[in-house]
């Protein structure tokens, strides 16, 4: 099934792992997120990102996610991979329960979104369960 959130940024901060000129560099990043409607709660993302130029960029994060997801409630993985292009980006994610007993989390479901804003951003949530 189907659903729909939004979220806004809360915080966002990068460092330079590798820089090989001005254009080219890997870095790491940290953002936080705050999540609301059938997704609603605060989430931490850590991103690798990899920069050809100052508009264009691949990424991977994951992030810890604490809050409600439908009727379910507490800490949850977040797995995304996007890109980013002239201020602009296209996300894809999964959500994983998160497991006491060491065993890989149950995928819930996946989303993505588009934006170029760091507020209300609205994206598509589809359940598995």
């Amino acid at each position: 099934m189907k659903h729909q959130s939004s979220f806004s940024i809360k915080s966002w901060a990068e460092d330079d792992l590798i820089k090989l000129n001005e254009q080219l560099k890997l870095k790491n990043g940290r953002v936080e997120r705050d999540h609301h409607g059938y997704i609603s709660g605060n989430e931490i993302m850590h991103y690798h990102f990899a920069y050809t130029n100052h508009d264009r960029s691949e990424f991977n994060g994951i992030g810890i996610f604490e809050g409600s997801i439908g009727k379910r409630h507490g800490t949850f993985t977040f797995i995304e991979h996007g890109s980013y292009l002239n201020g602009g980006v296209i996300v894809e994610f999964e959500v994983r329960e998160m497991s006491e007993n060491s065993d890989i989390g149950i995928v819930l479901g996946k989303g993505k979104y588009e934006t170029s804003s760091h507020n209300n951003i609205p994206y598509d949530f589809e359940e598995n369960l």
